[in-house]
């Protein structure tokens, strides 16, 4: 046998191993494989469930062949990196996360333990990668056009209320998109006959005191931009906006079931399934700067019935026509 062609045997034969050995470890019950989630507080359940149940329809179960550490951050994401830091002692062989500002904290962590996010807001705009194609970073997941539904958010509020001239923008400062996205709102806002007035709050006496100033400056209508914080409150920012007959449109389906009364945008549940995915494709060998980062697919509008008739007011029927979806109460 030739030099050349036993080369070539070795070559095939190790990677056949290697996808053995890769096929062995993911099918395994006796192999139990630790991950972490870095949970931003409330109002992702249903979608961090979902992304549980879609690493089971890949044959990864709890307590067979999986493990799962959860830690939460309650929406402070400067702890991120401190209980990222306990994820790894304990262990784990990837984490997942959501949003870029998570993403953020958790890259400060010098490791080469995989970052999974699942819906983070425009990864090359906030600096955190240099090509969605290929991570340089040991971060990958699911990216959000921030951008573009934050401004179509505008065009929802139209919808719902022709005649508005003046609203305000909640923003949390520690958004990566704090410093960018508002003032583009304020813009093409001002082109559409309506003054924007861009508030910024991080915890729930702020945003109490930016109501009181809605009220002073006759704003009926607040743009939540989209916040793990914000949607983890969501319920106590609806009561105060319902309580001063003061429409809330935010970016999150979560939040109208909370009582806002309109949102447009992604679907997290969906978001969370694809990066099971990526979970999977991970714990079977697959380099993370392997894996691009791919854009959410759908958006979609919903709306809460309820606090239409608490506000007094009637859903345009163009626009139940094209909701996702009409949460009754």
């Amino acid at each position: 046998m030739s030099r050349r062609v036993f080369l070539q045997n070795l070559t095939v034969i190790a990677a056949s191993a290697s996808i053995q050995v890769g096929s062995a470890l993911a099918a395994n019950p006796d192999k139990i494989r630790k991950i972490g989630f870095l949970v931003p507080g409330e109002g992702y359940e249903s979608a961090w469930d979902q992304l549980i149940f879609s690493l089971h329809s890949l044959g990864w179960s709890q307590g067979r062949n999986l493990q799962i550490l959860t830690r939460k951050t309650y929406s402070r994401t400067e702890d991120t990196a401190g209980l990222f830091k306990e994820l790894i002692a304990a262990g784990i062989e990837l984490v997942v996360t959501t949003g870029a500002s998570a993403a953020r904290e958790a890259l400060k962590v010098q490791t080469s333990i995989p970052i999974i996010s699942a819906g983070m807001v425009d990864p090359l705009a906030a600096g955190l990668v240099t090509s969605l194609a290929q991570p340089n970073v040991n971060l990958t997941g699911v990216s959000i056009l921030f951008d573009d539904i934050a401004l179509k958010l505008l065009e929802l509020v139209k919808v719902l209320d022709p005649t508005v001239t003046k609203i305000a923008t909640l923003s949390n400062p520690t958004s990566t998109t704090a410093s960018r996205v508002p003032a583009k709102l304020t813009t093409a806002a001002a082109e559409m006959g309506i003054s924007n007035q861009v508030f910024q709050a991080r915890d729930l006496p702020a945003i109490s005191a930016v109501f009181d100033q809605m009220i002073a400056n006759e704003q009926k209508c607040l743009l939540v931009l989209q916040s793990p914080y914000f949607v983890s409150v969501c319920k106590e920012i609806a009561q105060i906006a319902i309580e001063h007959k003061i429409m809330c449109v935010g970016q999150v389906e979560t939040c109208v079931q909370g009582g806002f009364i309109a949102s447009y945008g992604v679907n997290y549940t969906k978001i969370f399934a694809q990066s099971a995915n990526y979970v999977d494709k991970i714990l079977k060998g697959k380099a993370v700067n392997q894996l691009p980062i791919e854009q959410a697919g759908e958006m979609a509008i919903a709306l809460n019935r309820s606090t239409f008739k608490a506000l007094d007011l009637d859903i345009p029927p163009n626009l139940e026509a094209i909701a996702g979806k009409v949460i009754e109460g």
